[in-house]
């Protein structure tokens, strides 16, 4: 889904980066993050995703498939 925004948000409920989708609905980070275990949520005015938790050990993640609530 484009340009919708997906946040990463920290344990204790801060976001730690948000970016917006291209048109494939894809995004990224480049830059690292601490390890921990955090949230990604998804906003898209109209659409409802379920949020997914990620653990982040120092590794490279593999690509990540975030789906619509149905």
């Amino acid at each position: 889904i484009e340009n919708a925004i997906v946040q990463i948000v920290s344990g204790d409920g801060i976001p730690q980066r948000a970016m917006k989708t291209n048109s494939l609905g894809q995004f990224y980070t480049s830059t690292p993050l601490s390890p921990s275990t955090y949230t990604i949520e998804v906003d898209k005015p109209g659409v409802t995703f379920n949020p997914q938790q990620i653990i982040i050990n120092n590794n490279i993640l593999s690509p990540i498939e975030l789906q619509v609530s149905v």
